[in-house]
């Protein structure tokens, strides 16, 4: 019995040091695949990043129509960040996920610029000036007085 037993021991070696192997190396195939997708996913981000610095520098010289229509086709790239910015922070790499940063930063400067171009043509409504009395006076009194001007409670 002893023997049997100790014959499928050897007989099942090969397969478990072949099954061994195969997840071996089915890890380091997905650890290279893994960290090639990192890389490359970086390198995007380095790209599209020089580009939009390229464009942020190349807006001081736009209309606000061009400004309007460039922020209207960046609503749809920022739309898009927020959705991919959950997935790169749970892939845990600390590289991408500063790169992934530094061009969300630079997207949302060159919205912030094109947002100010496009509104710098509008009209600027000035604000009454009995408006402007009673916010001035809303800061002098407390607010109980503001809300009861009767009872004030003290």
């Amino acid at each position: 019995m002893i023997m049997q037993s100790l014959s499928i021991y050897n007989n099942s070696s090969p397969l478990l040091i072949l099954k061994a192997r195969m997840v071996e190396y089915l890890d380091n195939f997905a650890n290279k695949i893994k960290d090639w997708l990192i890389n490359d996913m970086i390198h995007d981000f380095e790209n599209r990043k020089l580009y939009f610095s390229g464009e942020l520098d190349k807006s001081k010289e736009f209309s606000a129509s061009i400004a309007k229509s460039k922020l209207a086709a960046l609503k749809r790239t920022i739309e898009l960040l927020e959705k991919l910015d959950k997935s790169v922070s749970n892939i845990h790499d600390s590289n991408l996920i500063s790169n992934f940063k530094s061009f969300k930063q630079v997207v949302y400067k060159f919205e912030a610029r094109l947002h100010r171009i496009a509104v710098s043509e509008n009209p600027i409504i000035e604000t009454p000036e009995d408006l402007k009395a009673q916010i001035s006076g809303m800061g002098l009194n407390p607010i109980n007085k503001q809300l009861y001007p009767d009872n004030a409670l003290s």
